[in-house]
């Protein structure tokens, strides 16, 4: 699976991997166990995570001042998404993760596969405090992120007309140029929808019957020859701006977010239309340090700890009472700032998993034509 962190997210901090971390975390944990290897192993947490600078801002926000404040190590590992490999550990009953970074998507179909544990949220803090589906049975939200439309303010200056609806990226005649988006269904048939005059609240409704789908086909057909681009990794739609090769692209926020705050490009995000995912951490069924793991969740489900991981990649925190804490001068950039998240849709994860294979073999046959 392609992801958005490192994936599609910020990929420009160094990474530490179980492997290269490996030597300092075992000094670091016999230094901590008084009691020795025995007890230092039980004071270490296996974490696991999508690497990049989401994680470096996970080790900075969370990892580091965990193990400051409970004396319990954090052992880092990355993965991509391979809920089959989390499945092996869970029937083998060998399972050596303690806690998982998940997608909504994933975290959904692990909970029905059996692999997650579920959760007591009386060890974690209040679960009505946390965004719509950020408080599953499985899995704890931690970070919300989106995909956005962008655009090339060198192209719509703001002395004239500038994109402000999911409609105009669409309308290639009042905006004219060559577009991206990213080569799935997924996003693309909501944002279609959405641009073809469906509400928000009626997206997954239309698309569960073949005329909805068709609906959002011929939506996108309309643009279909002034798509320049097809993306399938994270970083490109923002060189394909950079580059002038396209005027308007989709692209993941934290992308974008980072080639206007650090990079001073001249992009513009438009929130209206964003389709907003959220990351959750998830304890794999067995795991055996099932203690520290709701230690770290009640810790990273704290709001005034959540809200601190939007100062190193712009994705919002999934707890209601966390994105009021978050700094002003960062909190236009982060997907659920009020004034963006009342623009947008959730992606409905248990539809895509449904759906899934189905509507990707007619994105492919509809791309071919």
């Amino acid at each position: 699976m392609a992801r958005r962190h490192g994936r599609q997210r910020l990929d420009t901090a160094a990474t530490m991997t179980e492997t290269n971390s490996a030597s300092g975390l075992v000094a670091a944990a016999l230094v901590l166990a008084i009691g020795g290897p025995v007890l230092a192993q039980d004071r270490v947490l296996a974490v696991t995570s999508w690497g990049g600078a989401y994680m470096a801002s996970q080790r900075e926000v969370y990892f580091k001042p965990f193990t400051a404040k409970t004396g319990i190590v954090v052992r880092e590992a990355e993965y991509d998404g391979e809920l089959p490999k989390i499945k092996a550990m869970v029937e083998s009953g060998r399972v050596s993760w303690d806690i998982v970074d998940t997608t909504m998507s994933l975290a959904v179909r692990g909970c029905d596969q059996g692999l997650w544990e579920k959760l007591d949220y009386s060890r974690i803090g209040d679960r009505a405090g946390f965004v719509p589906g950020g408080a599953l049975d499985c899995a704890v939200g931690s970070v919300i992120w989106s995909t956005v439309v962008a655009f090339d303010e060198r192209r719509f200056p703001a002395s004239g007309p500038q994109p402000q609806s999911i409609a105009d990226f669409f309308d290639v005649v009042r905006f004219p140029g060559a577009r991206a988006l990213g080569k799935r269904p997924r996003v693309n048939l909501e944002m279609a929808l959405m641009a073809d005059g469906v509400p928000p609240g009626d997206v997954y409704r239309t698309l569960s019957v073949p005329e909805g789908v068709e609906r959002a086909f011929r939506k996108l057909s309309t643009i279909k020859p002034f798509i320049k681009a097809w993306w399938d990794s994270g970083n490109r739609p923002t060189k394909l701006l950079a580059d002038g090769e396209v005027v308007m692209t989709t692209v993941l926020n934290g992308r974008i977010a980072y080639a206007i705050g650090h990079e001073k490009r001249p992009f513009k995000i438009m929130w209206h239309g964003q389709v907003w995912d959220m990351d959750l951490w998830a304890i794999p069924k067995g795991a055996r340090r099932l203690d520290l793991a709701y230690e770290f969740l009640r810790f990273a489900s704290d709001p005034t700890v959540m809200a601190k991981q939007s100062q190193h990649v712009a994705y919002g925190p999934a707890h209601v009472e966390a994105i009021a804490l978050v700094d002003p001068r960062v909190l236009p950039l982060l997907p659920n700032a009020p004034e963006n998240f009342a623009h947008g849709l959730q992606t409905d994860a248990r539809f895509w998993a449904a759906r899934q294979d189905e509507l990707a073999i007619q994105f492919a046959n509809w791309l071919a034509r």
